[in-house]
């Protein structure tokens, strides 16, 4: 079987488009992936502040005793 160069040009032409959009795919999920991370770090960090106010306010009370 043999190819004519206008099919071949649509093959090569296609293939490209495919592998632009893995490319651009990609790249939307490592930026999603960033995003994702900062958040978590963000709201580990959010967490850790509530928690050491949280045991400051409780040997303040009296709960917690100062060693």
């Amino acid at each position: 079987m043999k190819l004519s160069n206008t099919s071949l040009e649509s093959i090569t032409r296609s293939s490209n488009v495919l592998q632009q959009g893995n490319l651009k795919n990609d790249l939307t999920a490592v930026l999603s992936n960033k995003k994702n991370t900062q958040r978590s770090i963000f709201m580990g960090e959010a967490k850790a502040i509530i928690s050491v106010n949280a045991l400051i306010r409780m040997v303040d009370v009296g709960i917690m005793p100062k060693t």
